[in-house]
């Protein structure tokens, strides 16, 4: 049966941008293709959104993305300003409750949070089915950032911590975050399921004679293969790093590029040594 969600963003994912962004378009996208009507409400929209002052004009930005699939946009100066502060300070982005939230909210069968950061909404909705994905563990990332950023990963772990305890169940996407949220559920009813960082494959259709191109360059023979991994040293990228290190010990000879922090490695042996 076909079901009404709500998923609550931060700031506009579409088209994405960043590997989070990737993540949580994928999940919605796959969700509208399931057969269920997908509104992808965002508090605040990017800094181009805000650009030669249109938003004093229109004060929300609504798109269909594809069938069954709709991103709102708040543009909102208020919500905008309070975002691009928190963004210049570097600490988690607070979020304020629009008026049309509160609707979109009222008028659903199943709420998904995008991010810790954007926590269930007190009000009439609240014994509603309400979801979050996980990108990882945030305070995580915290700690390697910035000094302030550093200096709140002790509040962004609290935020985490309490996660279990507000929502249906957590759609994880590295074993890190999942066991994390499975030590600080005090029911052990959550599910936890795995959802990893996938890409749309739609979004990857390369122009008539690309691929031939791109072989020819690095002398590719047909029976070839070509393996490319590129990434940060994000939690899910190292798993998925390592599971294409299992792959490449057991797999037939081919080419493997891969990519991220500035190192580049290829070998055309079986047994590929990747780099990261």
């Amino acid at each position: 049966m076909s079901k009404r969600i709500v998923m609550v963003c931060g700031y506009r994912i579409f088209p994405p941008k960043t590997g989070g962004n990737v993540h949580s378009t994928t999940i919605a996208q796959a969700l509208a293709r399931l057969g269920h009507d997908v509104l992808v409400y965002c508090l605040a929209g990017r800094r181009e959104d805000y650009a030669g002052f249109h938003w004093l004009r229109q004060n929300a930005l609504r798109r269909t993305i594809e069938p069954r699939l709709v991103e709102e946009v708040n543009l909102g100066a208020d919500y905008g300003l309070f975002q691009a502060a928190f963004r210049r300070l570097g600490v988690p982005r607070r979020n304020l409750i629009p008026a049309r939230l509160r609707t979109v909210l009222s008028s659903a069968d199943i709420i998904v949070s995008d991010f810790p950061f954007c926590p269930p909404v007190p009000g009439p909705w609240s014994d509603k089915p309400w979801f979050m994905i996980s990108h990882e563990l945030e305070f995580r990332l915290f700690e390697q950032g910035t000094r302030l950023e550093r200096l709140l990963a002790r509040r962004m772990q609290a935020i985490e911590r309490v996660a279990p305890t507000r929502y249906r169940d957590i759609f994880v996407c590295a074993e890190e975050d999942r066991e994390f949220f499975r030590t600080h559920d005090p029911t052990g009813q959550l599910k936890l399921p795995y959802i990893r960082c996938g890409v749309d494959s739609r979004a990857y259709r390369a122009a008539p004679g690309a691929r031939e191109g791109v072989r020819a360059q690095l002398s590719l023979e047909s029976q070839d293969w070509l393996i490319v991994f590129s990434g940060s040293r994000y939690g899910p990228n190292l798993e998925a790093l390592k599971e294409l290190r299992k792959f490449c010990r057991s797999a037939a000879d081919f080419l493997s590029l891969s990519g991220g922090r500035g190192c580049r490695s290829k070998s055309h042996h079986s047994r590929v040594r990747l780099q990261h």
